[in-house]
């Protein structure tokens, strides 16, 4: 429990020093530490130090020797229900050696108590701890005496407790409720997910240390975390000290994207609290640094040859896998420029702010906002010229270059915003219309792909989305959301015993299980669902506008909740729009404007703490300080300027009033036909729209083949054209592949990370196994009985890729569609590792489609015996494409917390590719 005195030194209920005890389940927090304050002082911060201990009064005197006691009893803690893994940069977690820290006497047990703790060698060398969700304590079944023989040692557990450093705050003030609890559920999730994050001047990364970067959380990906803290927490002074802790760290990291998310926190913040004396002194120089610089990335011609060094944008395949080839690709160089585009934008809309325009600043916040309001001008002209078709005909978004996270960037941007509503929607049916292709690899971006699908007014797809994302993350498994899940994950998590990601990581870092960065859903849930966000600096105005009563597959009936202001009371809202009753809370010196929801019945009449305020296109006035006098507008005009209802705002969703009177005002609703308020299932499946897909490459997975060893694979695969990977011929220094493709395959590419040629290693250069490929009909004159036991594999990083670029034209077509072609995996376990690995489909394309997914995941387990795994691959005439018929397969390898919970996965395989 919280505080008053924060200042205190001292533990708030007991010492993993002193003699206090605590329950299990419960979590110490602590006021300012020694050691907190040492680590910030050079200007770094530790994860969310705990540790575990517990207490035994005869542990040590039940082994013969202090070294025999470690090797039989060791502790583990994790992030999850199943034991943290230990990879190349992990300290290790999992069956720790316990060390001995302290004893104390129990009168109770009246003798000599001693605790042991869990310390990892990171805590050892430089006293930093992790944080810990979960912990065990191990004991090997029989310990090893003296003389060598097994035997039990008998010992007393007699208390246990985690102890963690952590900032003292409650969940007492934001606070979200819907009539669909899974929201309601995504949402305190993801407020877990920030609060164990929480340190006492800092924000953590991922909860346990991976020794893969600074224990802060980067500048930039905080965004999320901190829109979720000031949600649920009201925390802005804990917000004001992480942003002063990162201004140098935003170059650091070497991210351009971080930049501008740090840039776009800072206006996040000074909005809420309206300090302009830290913005212009403390943050201005950096902003105006890092948007300079930003402007010159953006505005780089983009001629196919000129690159933005992005060196990470995402984990999504589209954006680059990471830091494995960004650089490269069209979709996070123009994803980019528009997140340049929607930062320019807003920094000249903070600056034009009345409050900013009457302080000490004034002169200097227009010259700014002049300056990048004009630079966003001359963007938006460029992008425009770049990217957008002269004509705009019917295909226009089958053929352009933006995909699904292009597409929200420039929605937020407003680059969208003078199109009609027609056109908005197939924008969404056409980029954002197939649930498999839009979720993103992480929450992280996922997030902001929510917020350009509010501005496309996309309800449907943002809540498929969400529930995709953050949802299937929870169905899962997860009480904490993860670093990266991606929905083709959930079967494999359904089916399996740990709920872990099913794959050990990428560039072979394990996917954390609890990172805050991806909490974007709990503040997405209170700003669009709930719909309560500041709109001027100071929360002097504030919307309470719920957007997703709306859209065909919304459920959505009630939604209530509450976010905390620095103005001493949090701004509240209800809305029940079955029972017709919405009710706010006005914090004294701000002004609400409320969205009254019209629903699909329409509205008859809005009455505001009883006295109608509006009723038949007809507004009633209102007098000063509440609603209590009525007066007809005349000659149909929209209102009198005394009206808190009916303004220029208006449209088909929304009836908008506004209220200045502090304190809770109840709004009572009629509506036209009250049976009409909601539609029911059926209306809204006949309402439903479709996805209209851009064609081009498809993917259809037929099976898999166990039954043909690889020695039998000539006369049932290849017919058409083969890859045969391994060492071939006398030479057995020399790496070569044997490939004889098809006419209309261009090529096939091997690669591993950052683009490099995928390793190709041998088992046996010639062996008789039959699980080995048989050396292809163009080698078998050297020797017909020998077969092939090799693979390519990825040597350090978690997967590669295999890519087969096909010449359209050469498919040939038969009744308006292009030839299809069978394409084959061979993958064997030949040195019975026990390797677990999936395949990933997404097609290769000149568009914006590029890399989406085409297929589900693929699983092979316990393939010692060889497995073909073959897709059907198609083209779509209708919407051609250079690269039509061209695919991409990554193979992953996969981590089962179960059986590999203290070590590396087996890196993944495959042997060769068949052409049918």
């Amino acid at each position: 429990d919280d505080d008053d005195d924060d200042d205190d030194d001292t533990e708030t209920e007991a010492s993993p020093f002193g003699g206090g005890g605590l329950a299990a389940a419960r979590v110490v927090a602590v006021g300012r530490r020694a050691a907190v304050r040492r680590v910030a002082a050079r200007g770094l911060c530790v994860e969310a130090a705990g540790w575990v201990e517990f207490d035994s009064p005869d542990l040590h005197r039940s082994f013969p020797s202090i070294q025999a006691m470690r090797l039989a009893v060791s502790a583990s803690i994790s992030e999850n229900t199943h034991r943290q893994p230990s990879d190349a940069k992990h300290t290790p977690k999992a069956r720790v050696p316990l060390v001995p820290v302290g004893l104390s006497f129990d009168a109770r047990l009246n003798a000599t108590v001693y605790t042991y703790r869990l310390e990892t060698a990171a805590a050892q060398a430089n006293g930093t701890y992790d944080g810990v969700r979960f912990a065990w304590i191990d004991q090997a079944l029989r310990g090893l005496s003296e003389n060598g023989t097994h035997v039990l040692y008998d010992w007393h557990l007699v208390g246990a407790r985690l102890v963690c450093q952590t900032r003292p705050i409650n969940y007492d003030q934001g606070r979200f409720a819907a009539s669909d609890r899974s929201l309601a559920e995504l949402w305190l999730v993801g407020a877990y997910t920030v609060r164990v994050a929480l340190l006492e001047d800092a924000i953590a990364s991922e909860l346990m240390d991976r020794g893969d970067r600074e224990q802060c959380a980067y500048g930039g990906y905080a965004q999320p975390i901190l829109r979720t803290l000031y949600a649920v927490f009201g925390e802005y002074g804990l917000a004001d000290l992480y942003l002063n802790r990162t201004v140098g760290w935003v170059h650091d990291s070497g991210i351009l994207s971080y930049w501008l998310y740090w840039v776009d926190a800072v206006l996040d913040w000074v909005v809420r609290t309206a300090h302009l004396d830290t913005l212009f002194e403390v943050y201005a120089p950096t902003i105006a640094a890092r948007l300079d610089e930003a402007i010159g990335w953006a505005t780089t011609p983009n001629n196919g040859t000129a690159r933005i060094p992005l060196t990470f944008f995402g984990d999504d395949e589209r954006l680059g896998f990471e830091y494995e080839f960004p650089d490269e690709l069209p979709e996070p160089q123009l994803a980019y420029r528009f997140v340049v585009l929607r930062t320019l934008r807003r920094v000249a809309r903070v600056l034009e702010d009345p409050l900013v325009r009457d302080s000490a600043y004034a002169d200097e916040a227009k010259t700014l906002a002049t300056t990048y309001g004009a630079a966003a001008d001359a963007l938006e002209r460029q992008l425009r010229h770049d990217h957008e078709p002269q004509l705009r005909d019917d295909d226009w978004l089958t053929t352009t270059r933006f995909g699904a996270h292009s597409a929200a960037e420039a929605a937020s941007a407003g680059y969208f915003r003078n199109e009609t509503a027609a056109a908005k929607e197939r924008i969404v049916a056409t980029i954002f219309g197939d649930p498999k292709t839009v979720p993103s690899w992480s929450a992280f971006n996922a997030y902001y792909q929510l917020l350009g699908l509010d501005a496309l007014g996309a309800t449907d797809a943002a809540l498929a989305l969400a529930r995709a994302t953050w949802g299937g993350n929870v169905a899962g498994g997860a009480t904490c959301f993860w670093e990266r899940f991606d929905p083709l994950w959930l079967p494999e998590l359904l089916a399996g015993e740990a709920g872990a990601p099913p794959l050990g990581g990428i560039n072979d870092i394990r996917t954390s299980e609890c990172l805050a960065w991806s909490s974007g859903i709990t503040a997405w849930l209170t700003e669009s669902v709930l719909g309560v966000r500041p709109t001027s600096v100071g929360w002097r105005t504030w919307d309470a506008v719920p957007r997703y009563f709306f859209g065909e597959t919304s459920t959505l009936t009630s939604v209530e909740g509450a976010v905390p202001t620095p103005l001493g009371r949090s701004a509240e809202a209800r809305f029940d729009v079955r029972a017709g009753k919405h009710s706010i809370h006005v914090p004294a010196g701000t002004v609400a404007r409320v969205g009254v929801p019209r629903m699909h019945a329409g509205l008859a009449a809005v009455s505001i703490d009883g006295v109608v305020a509006w009723q038949n296109e007809t507004t009633v006035a209102a007098a000063r300080g509440g609603v209590s006098q009525q007066r007809r507008a005349s000659g149909g005009r929209r209102r009198p300027s005394s009206s808190p209802c009916g303004t220029e705002d208006d449209d088909a969703r929304f009836l908008f009033c506004r209220v200045a009177a502090p304190g809770r005002h109840d709004i009572d609703v009629e509506y036209n036909d009250a049976s009409a308020v909601v539609l029911d299932a059926g209306s809204r499946r006949r309402r439903r729209r479709r996805h209209s897909p851009r064609g081009g490459t498809t993917a259809r997975f037929l099976g898999v083949d166990t039954a043909t060893s690889g020695a039998a694979w000539i006369g049932r695969y290849g017919s058409r054209g083969y890859v045969v990977f391994g060492r071939v011929g006398d030479d057995e220094d020399r790496t070569a592949n044997v490939t004889r493709l098809p006419g209309f395959v261009r090529r096939v590419s091997a690669l591993a990370w950052t683009a490099k040629p995928a390793h190709v290693l041998a088992w046996n250069a010639t062996t008789d196994d039959a699980r080995a490929l048989a050396r292809p009909p163009d080698e078998q004159q050297r020797d017909p009985t020998a077969t092939v036991a090799a693979r390519i594999t990825s040597s350090k990083q978690a997967s590669f890729t295999v890519d087969v670029v096909v010449d359209a034209d050469a498919l040939g077509t038969t009744t308006g569609r292009r030839l299809a072609y069978n394409v084959s995996l061979y993958c064997v376990d030949f040195a019975r590792e026990g390797i677990a690995q999936n395949v990933r489909v997404t097609k290769l394309s000149s568009r914006g489609d590029h890399l989406e997914v085409l297929e589900d995941l693929v699983v092979l387990r316990s393939f010692e015996n060889g497995a073909y795994l073959t897709y059907e691959v198609g083209c779509d005439d209708a919407r051609p494409d250079a690269l039509c018929g061209s695919l991409r397969f990554r193979v992953f390898e996969m981590y089962d917390a179960v059986s590999e919970p203290f070590g590396f996965p087996p890196k993944p395989v495959l042997s060769g590719i068949f052409f049918d």
